[in-house]
C-alpha cells in the first residue's frame, strides 16, 4: 500500500511538474523542430552509411527505421524520405553538410530545453557551449544509425546461413527481425540515458533510469497503439484534407516530445533536491 501511494505520489509531481514547466508548449515546439531536424539529419546519415558501408546498406537501414514507425507516420514520410535522399550531395564535407548538421542539432537544443525546464537548470550554460554539444548528439545519433544499419545488413546473412548450421532447430529467420528490435529498443535506451545524463546545463544528482524507462515503455506502446487508433477514429483526410499526413506526423512527433519531457519530469519528481527547489520558490504541490 505504501509503495502504491509512493508511486501515485510520483506520478503526481510529474504531472504536475509537467504543467507547470510548459510541457505542452514546449512538445509542440519539439515536434515542430524534430520534423524540420529530420530529413536534414538523414540525409547526412545516409552519406556517412554510404561512406563507411557501402551504398547498398541505405536501403535496408531505411526500410527497417519505416517499420519501426507506425504506419500512418510511415506511409507519410518514406515516399518524402526516398526522395530526398535519391537527390542527396555525395559531399560529407560541403557546406551543405554542415548546414545539415547545423539543422538536426536544432532538435537536440529543444530536448536540451526540455531537460533544463524539468531540472530546474535553465540558463545556467553559455549558448555556444549548449550548441556544441547538441551537434556532437547530432553525431553520436548518425553512430547510433550506423549500428543499426550493421546489424540490418548482417540479419539477411544470418537468415541465409541458419538453414546450413547442424543441430540447430530455432528458426533464426523468423527471430531475426525481434533481434532487431531489440537492439534498437537497447541502443533507444542508451541513448536516451546519455540524453538525459550529458545535454542538460548540468548532471542531474538523482536518478535517471526510471524516466528512461518510462520514456521507452511509453514510446513504444505509443508507436503500437498509434495505428490501432486510426483505425477506429474518422479519417483525419476528412478535417485536413491532402495535409492529412502531415498532421499525422506532427501529432506523432508531438506525443513523443510529450512523452521525453514526462520521463524528465518523473526524475525531477523523484529527486530530492528539484522537489526541495521547488518548494522553497512556492512551486510545488502539495504532499497528500
Amino acid at each position: 500500500m505504501a509503495r502504491a501511494r509512493s508511486v501515485y505520489q510520483v506520478l503526481k509531481n510529474a504531472i504536475w511538474g509537467f504543467a507547470a514547466h510548459d510541457g505542452a508548449p514546449l512538445a509542440g515546439y519539439m515536434a515542430y523542430t524534430g520534423l524540420l531536424a529530420l530529413f536534414p539529419f538523414l540525409i547526412f546519415a545516409a552519406g556517412l552509411i554510404g561512406a563507411v558501408i557501402g551504398e547498398e546498406g541505405i536501403a535496408p537501414t531505411m526500410n527497417f527505421l519505416f517499420t519501426v514507425l507506425p504506419w500512418h507516420v510511415a506511409q507519410t514520410l518514406e515516399p518524402a524520405v526516398q526522395e530526398v535522399l535519391a537527390a542527396r550531395p555525395s559531399d560529407l564535407l560541403s557546406v551543405y553538410a554542415l548546414i545539415t548538421i547545423w539543422i538536426a542539432s536544432n532538435a537536440f537544443e529543444a530536448l536540451r530545453t526540455a531537460l533544463d525546464r524539468a531540472y530546474g537548470l535553465v540558463g545556467e550554460r553559455h549558448f555556444v557551449v549548449g550548441r556544441l554539444i547538441s551537434i556532437a548528439f547530432t553525431l553520436g545519433g548518425v553512430a547510433a544509425f550506423i549500428v543499426i544499419s550493421l546489424f540490418v545488413i548482417v540479419a539477411p546473412t544470418v537468415r541465409a546461413l541458419a538453414p546450413d548450421i547442424p543441430y540447430v532447430s530455432i528458426p533464426l529467420g523468423m527471430v531475426s527481425h525481434w533481434v532487431l528490435l531489440g537492439i534498437g529498443t537497447a541502443v533507444m535506451l542508451a541513448f536516451l540515458f546519455v540524453l538525459h545524463y550529458i545535454l542538460p546545463a548540468k548532471r542531474p544528482k538523482g536518478p535517471l533510469v526510471p524516466g528512461v524507462l518510462v520514456t521507452a515503455a511509453l514510446w513504444i506502446a505509443l508507436a503500437s497503439l498509434f495505428s490501432i487508433y486510426f483505425q477506429y477514429v474518422p479519417s483525419y483526410s476528412v478535417t485536413y484534407g491532402t495535409l492529412a499526413g502531415v498532421i499525422v506526423c506532427l501529432l506523432f512527433f508531438y506525443i513523443s516530445g510529450a512523452i521525453f519531457i514526462f520521463g524528465a519530469e518523473v526524475n525531477a519528481a523523484l529527486d530530492p533536491r528539484i522537489r526541495q527547489l521547488d518548494e522553497d520558490e512556492g512551486d510545488a504541490p502539495p504532499l497528500i
